[in-house]
């Protein structure tokens, strides 16, 4: 009888303790990203070429346009030069390059500092794939689930590269999630979050939308089948209630 006592108090012990060892264990991983990207870093002395140095260029000339420029009072004027920032050469939208810049000012400029931005958007996208896992699975799933996206080879490598491709993998996690909340887009809220996060994608790379087109398409199918069944079904009723009895 004691045996079976401290061993059932053992397990009630270690219940009230689960939800502490889970978002402990949750915010270690990542903490360890985290710590891994920025010792990495540190250590990186590869030359900047191609692409990302384009990138780095067009952060700079927008943290230039916020900061050295004469605004002469005029909020105005400030608009006007972070306007006339030349895109770089690929083209591309100036989400990721407005993002920098304010890391810029925040930190400092240096390589670095620029490259630190896709590191706070990896840690960003890691709650936001927790909670998609989560509309599907227990705590403890969705936290392996987000452990292994991650550890995803092109998922950890590539936050540490300034490029557009990651800002845009974030904010398509993050509407992912927002649509799995808008309820067949229903919620208002969550449609309004979801059209803001379409936004900020297009503003981030114009092919954004493009990954979540497919569940998007398939929840207002299936959210227009309902609504019409639903309109049917009332539409029965209310012709069986306002129906002439017969004589």
């Amino acid at each position: 009888m004691t045996d079976g006592s401290s061993n059932k108090g053992g397990v009630q012990s270690f219940s009230e303790w689960r939800p502490v060892v889970f978002w402990f264990l949750f915010a270690s991983l990542v903490v360890f990203h985290l710590v891994a990207n920025v010792w990495w870093q540190a250590l990186d002395i590869r030359p900047v070429r191609t692409d990302e140095e384009v990138h780095m260029q067009t952060a700079r000339d927008y943290y230039v346009a916020f900061t050295e420029r004469p605004k002469q009072d005029n909020p105005l004027k400030l608009l006007i030069d972070v306007a006339s920032v030349r895109p770089g050469n690929p083209v591309h939208p100036p989400l990721l390059h407005m993002l920098g810049a304010l890391m810029i000012l925040v930190r400092g400029y240096s390589l670095d500092t620029i490259s630190l931005t896709v590191t706070w958007l990896f840690l960003l996208a890691m709650p936001g794939c927790y909670l998609i896992a989560r509309r599907f699975l227990g705590p403890w799933q969705a936290l392996f689930a987000t452990f292994v996206f991650s550890f995803t080879p092109i998922i950890y490598g590539s936050s540490r590269w300034f490029m557009t491709d990651f800002l845009s993998m974030t904010i398509v996690v993050w509407a992912v999630y927002a649509l799995l909340r808008t309820d067949y887009f229903h919620n208002t809220l969550w449609v309004f979050i979801f059209a803001i996060l379409n936004g900020l994608g297009i503003l981030a790379r114009t092919t954004t939308f493009l990954f979540y087109l497919a569940p998007c398409a398939a929840l207002v199918l299936w959210g227009l089948w309902l609504a019409l069944r639903s309109c049917g079904d009332s539409g029965s009723h209310c012709a069986r209630g306002t129906a002439p009895r017969a004589e």
